[in-house]
């Protein structure tokens, strides 16, 4: 009885496992190669009929086809396929065989792909072609820069020098005995909306000239907006920072016409719309800037306050502002757009941290943390200004400025530390330096008439022009622009009696040769004391090296100093200041840049006094 229980168990299994009679395994009608015969590389289309089948593969390459009937492969040696179709019945397979040889005769020039390395590419940067041509003799390229055509062979890649205009068509066209063949790739450039939130104190303000004067000296490029301090967008015009109808009083600066406790030092030009027009001049896009800066204000000032956008402190005015720019005109100021940043933090600031030595030593963590606070609450990138020399101060204890100048010099060689890939006197990266943090130089710029301390009005359009180029340079990523000028690489002590300083890139021969060439920057301490001089020049045969020989031999370790002398430029013209001697970063490109001040040293005659040398707090 158990047994017969036994077989009726195994006999219903049975039935349920028994296949259906009416499927069979698929079928596969036809498997074709064309052309059968290529050149190596050369596309070959495959395809096929098949019926019943639940999966179709392409051997030797794997590929799974279900559900297609062509695919494309390039083989560059004799291949035979084999498509198999399979179904939950069974299987089946058929074959193909493409000869490849490199004598393949009566066939045409074949363009596997021709394509751009980027659909966007950002302004002013060569756009790539690339390209995978098989039996070509000859390969011609047709477009935007490239007159008549441009031969190419020996290669796969074409990076045309250009800047592209929105959208660029090129035209590749191959050719053999047997015929010619063309394609077209479509390669466009970015065009993004960039966003600057001009903050600091009062140079990043400019106070120089009359507001009706600022107005009259530029006027913005169509596309440069501004987010005034009134919280209205308008045009972008000087002074950009204008005080009427300040909303946020805490940046309020009472300097324009009109506003509280007006004096006579109105409001003036600052850098503001040149940098918006030099950057949508250069892009092509939409400049949105937005003025927070406050005259006087130190490094603790802008501290991050607790909540990040609080409208009372300095930092949460600015983050607000430069927050509420990227929702109302969709551009976030630390939004990556083609892989480039398209917004920046321009920061002028320093000048009140040289009141005295305390504020002074502080100054870099102070400002770091600020830089940090920016950075993770707007995820935005820093270009900064170096402080610029400084000039006769009216204090009866300091009648010629150079103690004040010292002070100078110590946040200038702080802020020179700070900048992304900065190197110590021996060549070694610095502690301080920080990546997406980006140097200026100001100190061979003029100062404003009568004023020890703020940019003449052709100062601040020069300075908006270097910071729209080193925006270009390090966050557009520019080929062949020079955003900073030459930085130093070391200082080495070669002799007794001379040192040399190394800069990364070329820098001008000085007009004269003498002790005091160069304007008289450079000052050798030895022990704390300074050094005579007997002459400066560039290195004969190495453009980017300052050779500095010593009126002594000096056994031990020396310090190097390049520091502009205490006392005002007289104010010329930006075409002045662009022709004076300085760096050849870059021959032929029109740019004219100096090495960024560096060291600190000290002066015999004045270092009892830094400690407790102090002066105004109202920079």
């Amino acid at each position: 009885m158990r047994r017969f229980v036994w077989l009726l168990v195994l006999a219903a299994l049975i039935s349920c496992t028994e296949i259906d009679p009416t499927v069979s395994p698929p079928t596969i009608s036809s498997f074709q190669a064309t052309p059968e015969a290529v050149v190596p590389g050369a596309p070959v289309s495959l395809t096929w009929s098949v019926t019943g089948a639940t999966t179709l593969v392409v051997e030797p390459e794997a590929m799974d086809v279900s559900g297609l009937v062509q695919t494309t492969v390039f083989p560059t040696e004799t291949t035979t396929y084999t498509l198999v179709a399979t179904n939950d019945v069974g299987e089946r397979r058929r074959t193909v065989t493409v000869e490849v040889d490199d004598e393949v005769v009566g066939n045409g020039p074949v363009i596997v792909s021709f394509e751009p390395t980027m659909s966007l590419v950002n302004p002013g940067l060569p756009q790539t072609l690339t390209w995978n041509v098989v039996g070509a003799e000859t390969l011609t390229l047709f477009g935007p820069g490239i007159e008549g055509g441009t031969v190419v062979t020996g290669t796969s890649t074409f990076g045309p020098t250009i800047d592209l205009p929105p959208s660029a068509s090129f035209t590749l066209v191959a050719e053999n005995s047997a015929g010619d063949v063309s394609a077209v790739a479509i390669a466009s450039r970015a065009v993004p909306a960039f966003t600057v939130l001009v903050a600091g104190q009062s140079n990043a303000q400019g106070v120089n000239v009359s507001a009706t004067a600022a107005r009259d000296a530029i006027s913005a490029e169509p596309g440069v907006e501004m987010f005034g301090n009134d919280y209205v967008w308008k045009a972008a015009s000087e002074p950009l920072d204008d005080c009427l109808g300040q909303v946020d009083l805490v940046s309020l600066d009472s300097k324009g016409t009109g506003c509280p406790n007006f004096t006579s030092n109105a409001s003036g030009l600052s850098f503001g719309v040149s940098l918006g027009n030099e950057l949508s001049q250069a892009t092509g896009g939409d400049v949105f800037l937005i003025p927070s800066a406050r005259g006087g204000s130190s490094a603790q000032a802008w501290a991050r306050p607790v909540s990040a956008f609080n409208r009372a402190t300095l930092f949460g005015s600015a983050a607000f502002r430069a927050h509420t720019v990227g929702v109302e005109r969709s551009a976030p100021i630390g939004h990556s757009y083609a892989g480039a940043a398209s917004g920046v933090i321009a920061w002028f600031q320093g000048e009140t941290d040289t009141s005295d030595v305390g504020q002074t030593n502080n100054f870099f963590s102070r400002t770091d943390a600020v830089f940090d606070g920016f950075d993770d609450v707007l995820g935005a990138p820093i270009v900064f200004a170096q402080l610029t020399r400084r000039g006769p101060t009216g204090n009866p204890d300091d009648p010629d400025g150079e103690n004040r100048n010292l002070l100078y010099q110590r946040v200038r060689e702080v802020q020179r530390r700070m900048a992304s890939g900065a190197r110590m006197p021996n060549g070694s990266l610095t502690s301080e330096g920080a990546a997406r943090r980006h140097m200026v130089v100001t100190h061979d710029l003029p100062l404003h008439a009568g004023d020890g301390r703020h940019l003449s009005a052709d100062a601040q359009i020069e300075l908006g022009r270097r910071i729209s180029l080193a925006v270009r340079e390090h966050l557009l990523g520019e080929a062949g622009v020079d955003g900073t000028g030459p930085r130093l690489v070391a200082i080495d002590k070669v002799s007794p009696t001379v040192v040399e300083v190394r800069a990364d890139r070329p820098v001008t021969s000085p007009a004269s040769m003498g002790a005091t060439a160069y304007s008289g920057y450079f000052r050798v301490f030895a022990d704390g004391a300074q050094v005579a001089i007997s002459a400066i020049e560039r290195k004969t045969g190495d453009a980017t090296t300052v050779r500095i020989t010593l009126g002594q031999s000096v056994p031990g370790a020396v310090e190097v100093r390049y520091m502009p002398p205490a006392g005002a430029l007289a104010s010329v013209s930006v075409d002045v200041i662009r022709s004076a001697t300085c760096t050849e970063s870059m021959p032929g490109l029109g740019v004219c840049l100096p090495m960024p001040a560096f060291g600190m040293g000290t002066d015999a005659v004045t270092s009892a006094r830094l400690s407790t040398l102090r002066f105004d707090d109202t920079e």
